[in-house]
């Protein structure tokens, strides 16, 4: 739920920023591309050779696209080439054959099994940014005589690929998701505000337990519970019940009642085990590894993509406490 930030630090611990990045996809599959889109006008009536050419002359501005730039992109198909590659056929949505040349030439299947592989290892996105739930993880698994590169997430168009093939490989329409909101996400289309390169998530909301007493009771509570997803001041609220909807977010967290009632727990003993003598085993460890031990995740807001349900235990502590985990200065060490 975090930006993805212009600064990364890759599986391999090199830093790279993100037009790094993005021009190491792009020298990777333009000329293959353009190869297969010149070839591809050759095969196509006129009317659509003359779109896969315009779509082939502006080639590189459709891959490096910012995010702004892409919705210019998708406002311009859908209103001078509407229909042209993705239509409804017998109560069916389905590619044209405009829309099947345009996909092959641009090649996704292909390439994500191959260089996005590699991407993903420069971006190093470890939780879903769309839900916050999910690792989203790559990986290196050792064989033999060799290393497997795992990528054990999805990523989602976040404007669709089969509605605009010609952005099927552009860098900032492609998002490191987890498959859950890849396949709940589907061909929906969200504001650009919860476009994970455009905006930082987790500002817009908060989570909010709606039974704050339940974890204080001698029952304490299920292992479902009722959570909202509250939206800031100021924010959308239509986009806002999309997002939500569309991930069906309040009815996933809302089965996490054993770990609100650890952040309870934890929150209400805080200022009696948040102690020197309690953490003097860790030497000189700081206070700030300290709480994110007792919390059992991150702390800061800018920490929440490092790991799953952060902003969850983050908001909870927050609704047990009344304070902020990471604006709370326990003296745990000098």
């Amino acid at each position: 739920m975090n930006r993805i930030s212009p600064k990364r630090k890759g599986v391999d611990g090199k830093d790279r920023n993100l037009d790094v990045i993005r021009n190491y996809l792009v020298k990777k599959i333009k000329k293959e591309i353009r190869g297969r889109l010149v070839s591809a006008i050759t095969k196509l009536y006129p009317d659509d050779a003359l779109i896969a050419t315009e779509i082939k002359n502006t080639l590189h501005k459709l891959l490096t696209a910012d995010v702004a730039a892409l919705k210019k992109y998708t406002d311009f198909y859908d209103a001078k080439y509407p229909d042209k590659f993705y239509e409804l056929k017998g109560g069916h949505w389905s590619k044209t054959s405009l829309g099947i040349a345009i996909y092959e030439a641009f090649n996704y299947e292909n390439y994500r099994e191959k260089v996005l592989v590699e991407v993903a290892m420069m971006l190093n996105v470890k939780s879903c940014p769309y839900c916050n739930m999910h690792y989203t993880l790559y990986a290196n698994e050792q064989r033999p005589r060799s290393v497997r590169k795992l990528s054990k997430f999805q990523f989602d168009h976040f404007f669709d690929k089969s509605r605009y093939p010609m952005l099927s490989m552009s860098f900032y329409n492609l998002i490191p998701s987890c498959p859950m909101c890849n396949q709940g996400k589907s061909a929906g289309q969200l504001s650009l505000t919860y476009h994970p390169y455009h905006s930082d998530i987790h500002k817009l909301f908060h989570f909010e337990m709606q039974d704050p007493l339940g974890p204080y009771t001698a029952a304490r509570i299920n292992d479902e519970v009722k959570i909202k997803l509250v939206p800031e001041t100021g924010v959308d609220t239509k986009e806002f019940d999309d997002y939500k909807k569309m991930f069906h977010l309040e009815a996933l967290y809302s089965r996490h009642g054993d770990v609100i009632q650890e952040v309870y727990d934890k929150a209400y003993e805080a200022p009696y085990y948040l102690s020197p003598s309690s953490f003097s085993f860790l030497g000189s460890r700081t206070q700030e590894y300290i709480q994110r031990l007792w919390l059992g995740n991150y702390i800061k807001p800018n920490e929440i993509e490092r790991r799953p349900l952060a902003k969850f235990m983050q908001d909870i502590w927050e609704q047990a406490s009344g304070e902020k985990i990471s604006g709370k200065k326990y003296k745990v060490l000098p």
